[in-house]
């Protein structure tokens, strides 16, 4: 949504509740550069919108935190290294999201997502759900990544 008005944020996100009764999530990168609208902003016509998830990427999410919690949304973050991830946990996310080196786009980890996984399973426990993401092409990727909880 970062690359949207906010106009047209809310239009996306009145047409997904049009086309689902559950649970969806809407990504704001956090690197100021990155977008037209200030992520504080452009969170709030999320939330207003009735975003059940909001996940955060490129940059940290604890500034929002207690926006999007006091709206009850659920807030995932993107980590690219076991120490974003430790951060994360301790700032507050609920869900962490690890995106490896194979990520399309514009990526910052330096190992894959099967090698990420397991570190941050390792970093950070059972605290928060974990969520593989990149490089997961089929089912055998799928099935490698699902396997490394403890």
């Amino acid at each position: 949504m970062t690359w949207r008005s906010r106009e047209e944020t809310r239009r996306v996100i009145d047409r997904t509740r049009t086309l689902t009764d559950e649970p969806f999530a809407v990504n704001l990168v956090c690197d100021e550069r990155a977008g037209q609208i200030p992520t504080a902003d452009h969170l709030s016509v999320v939330l207003g919108a009735g975003a059940d998830i909001v996940s955060f990427s490129f940059g940290e999410a604890a500034p929002f935190l207690e926006q999007a919690h006091e709206a009850g949304a659920t807030v995932c973050q993107t980590v690219e290294s076991t120490e974003e991830a430790k951060q994360a946990v301790s700032t507050g996310v609920d869900i962490v999201v690890t995106q490896g080196s194979e990520a399309s786009g514009h990526l910052q980890s330096e190992v894959t997502t099967m090698t990420l996984v397991p570190r941050v399973v390792d970093a950070i426990g059972d605290s928060v759900p974990i969520v593989a993401a990149g490089g997961i092409a089929d089912g055998r990727g799928y099935r490698r990544g699902a396997g490394t909880r403890r």
